[in-house]
C-alpha cells in the first residue's frame, strides 16, 4: 500500500508551510503541517521494524552506531520530524514554551538525531528562562553534533549561557571559539555586549587562553570522538563513494574543518 503514495508530492508540502513561514502566513502554514501529519503519521506505524526519516545519510549512519537499535531500523521518505519542528518553532515565536516543546519531543520520535530539533528545543528553555534546562538539552545532544555549523552552533548557545550567569570570559571564550567553526555575525555581537558590560572595549582573549577556560568547565572542544571516527569511517565506505560522490566530497571537507585543532 505505502508504495502507491506520493510521497515527494507530500513532502512538498513541508517546504511549501516553510516558506508560509518565512512570510508570516502563520495560519495557512499551520493548517498545511496539520495536515500532512494526520496524512503520514500512520505511515510510521511498521510491525517489523521502527519507521524513522533522516535528514541524510550521515544522520542516519550516526543513530544506527551510536545508538545500536535492538529492532530493525527502516529510513523512510517522509518529514514528519519536520512538519513537527516547524509547529514547534511556530509555537516558541507565539510564547507557548509547554506547547512548542510537546511538538519537538515528537519531532525527536520521527528523527531521535534531528539536531535541529534538539536546538528549537534548547530555544524554547532559553525564551522561557529555564536556563538550567537549556543548559541539561545541550549536554543531551553532543554526541550527534556532525556538522561545522551545529558545532558552532553548540558554543554559542552556551556563550549565551554564561553570559546569562555571568561569567563574561567563559561566554567570551565560547563564542571566540564557535567561530573556528563558522563566521557568525551574532557571535561578534555578543562578544561586542561582552566587552560594552565589562566596561573594556579593548578585551580579548588568546585562543589558547579561551581554550584553557573551556576545558576547565568540563566542555569538550570539538566533536565528539566518536563521531568523529564515524563520520571517517562513512568517508571511506566503497558503496557510499560510488552511489553519491558529492555527499562524500561535503562530508570530507566538514572532516576537515572538525578535525583543526583549536589552541
Amino acid at each position: 500500500m505505502n508504495e502507491q503514495i506520493d510521497y515527494n508530492s507530500l513532502n512538498k508540502k513541508i517546504f511549501e508551510a516553510s516558506k508560509l513561514i518565512n512570510d508570516k502566513k502563520i495560519l495557512k502554514a499551520k493548517s498545511i503541517l496539520e495536515e500532512y501529519l494526520n496524512k503520514t503519521l500512520k505511515l510510521y506505524k511498521d510491525k517489523e521494524a521502527t519507521n524513522y526519516s533522516f535528514n541524510n545519510l550521515t544522520e542516519f549512519y550516526l543513530f544506527v552506531n551510536i545508538s545500536n537499535p535492538k529492532k530493525k531500523i527502516r529510513w523512510i521518505n517522509l518529514l514528519g520530524h519536520k512538519a513537527y519542528r516547524l509547529l514547534g518553532y511556530i509555537l516558541i515565536e507565539e510564547g507557548k514554551y509547554d506547547d512548542a516543546l510537546k511538538k519537538l519531543t515528537l519531532a525527536l520520535k520521527n528523527n531521535p538525531i534531528d539536531v535541529e530539533s534538539f536546538f528549537e528545543i534548547v530555544e524554547a528553555y532559553k525564551m522561557s528562562g529555564d536556563l538550567e534546562k537549556m543548559k541539561e538539552t545541550l549536554d543531551s545532544f553532543f554526541d550527534y553534533l556532525y556538522t561545522p555549523s551545529f558545532l558552532s552552533r553548540y558554543y554559542r548557545n552556551l556563550g549565551f549561557y554564561y553570559i546569562e550567569k555571568k561569567e563574561f570570559k567563559l561566554a567570551f571564550s565560547f563564542y571566540l571559539i564557535s567561530l573556528e567553526y563558522e563566521y557568525n555575525q551574532f557571535a561578534l555581537s555578543e562578544m561586542l555586549y561582552i566587552r560594552k558590560t565589562l566596561g573594556d572595549m579593548n578585551f580579548n582573549l588568546e585562543k589558547k587562553e579561551a581554550v584553557k577556560l573551556i576545558k576547565e568547565s568540563g566542555i569538550k572542544i570539538g566533536v565528539s570522538d566518536k563521531v568523529m571516527k564515524l563520520l571517517k569511517n562513512l568517508s571511506l565506505d566503497p558503496k557510499v563513494n560510488n552511489s553519491n560522490p558529492m555527499f562524500i566530497k561535503q562530508l570530507k571537507e566538514n572532516i576537515v574543518t572538525l578535525s583543526k585543532t583549536v589552541k
